[in-house]
C-alpha cells in the first residue's frame, strides 16, 4: 500500500514534521517479500512512477519483525514498532524511526 511521511524521531529527543510529502513511499509485500518504490502524487490524483525500486523481505528474529531492504548497492532492515491499517513506524539501524500515515488523495479536476 502507499504511505505518507508523517514524522521522523531522531534518537537524540529531536522530531521533524511533515505537512507535505513530495514523494510517498508504496510497499508490494505478498508471502513476506516484495517491493518498495518511491512514487510521486500528480495533480490528476495519480502517482508518477520510475522502475527503481528496492527488494523487501519481511524478517522475524526472536519477538520482533524487520523489513530487510536490497539493491544493487546496499542493504540494510528496519524494525516494525507498529503496523496498523492507518499508521506505520519503522526504526532504523540508527535509532532513527519514521512514522506514516496513509496519503490523503488530492486532485484539481
Amino acid at each position: 500500500g502507499y504511505w505518507e511521511i508523517e514524522s521522523v524521531n531522531l534518537p537524540d529527543g529531536n522530531e521533524k514534521n511533515y505537512k507535505i510529502s513530495e514523494t510517498i513511499d508504496y510497499f508490494e509485500v505478498r508471502n513476506d517479500s516484495g517491493f518498495r518504490k518511491k512514487v510521486m502524487p500528480q495533480f490528476d490524483g495519480k502517482y508518477l512512477v520510475n522502475e527503481e525500486s528496492e527488494k523487501v523481505m519481511v524478517l522475524y528474529e526472536k519477538d520482533k519483525a524487520y523489513l530487510n531492504y536490497r539493491t544493487a548497492y546496499s542493504e540494510w532492515k528496519e524494525e516494525i514498532l507498529e503496523v496498523s491499517d492507518e499508521k506505520l513506524v519503522l526504526k532504523n539501524e540508527a535509532e532513527i524511526e519514521y512514522e506514516y500515515k496513509r496519503p490523503t488523495p488530492f486532485s484539481i479536476k
